[in-house]
């Protein structure tokens, strides 16, 4: 089912993106709000994604016990995973609170947008770091 779920997961991040997209091309002032809120809930989506990428490398421990990848799955996969789906979703659920509970100033601009940007990177550098994981496993896994 995790193959399944994974496609499921990555087209709806396609299909949330574009539409998070297609609202500030119709009206910025109208719908940026609601871009940013569906964005940033997508991030939720996201952060599940790197949950599956990183247990799908983590939990592929062999029989035996002889290769240090082997003994680093047995050891560590699920202090791994859990860390690799919290702080992800940690990241992302309060990167929302924090863009919807600072308030609107009087001109109606969202207070919590500038501290949330800087969550959106700690969040992209982190999903990058687990992509770049994955790539470099692929292609490990692809030479052998």
């Amino acid at each position: 089912s995790s193959p399944t779920l994974l496609k499921v997961l990555m087209f709806g991040n396609v299909c949330f993106t574009f539409v998070a997209l297609l609202f500030v091309l119709l009206n910025r002032e109208k719908f940026e709000t609601l871009a940013h809120n569906l964005d940033y809930l997508n991030e939720l989506s996201m952060a599940l994604i790197d949950s599956l990428l990183v247990s799908t490398m983590v939990v592929k421990g062999g029989d035996g016990d002889t290769q240090p990848q082997e003994r680093f799955c047995k050891i560590f996969a699920s202090p791994v995973i859990a860390a690799a789906t919290m702080i992800p979703v940690a990241i992302s659920a309060t990167q929302l609170l924090i863009f919807n509970g600072f308030g609107i100033n009087a001109r109606g601009h969202v207070l919590g947008e500038d501290p949330a940007h800087v969550l959106e990177f700690a969040f992209g550098g982190v999903g990058a770091t687990i992509n770049f994981w994955f790539c470099l496993d692929s292609k490990f896994l692809a030479d052998q």
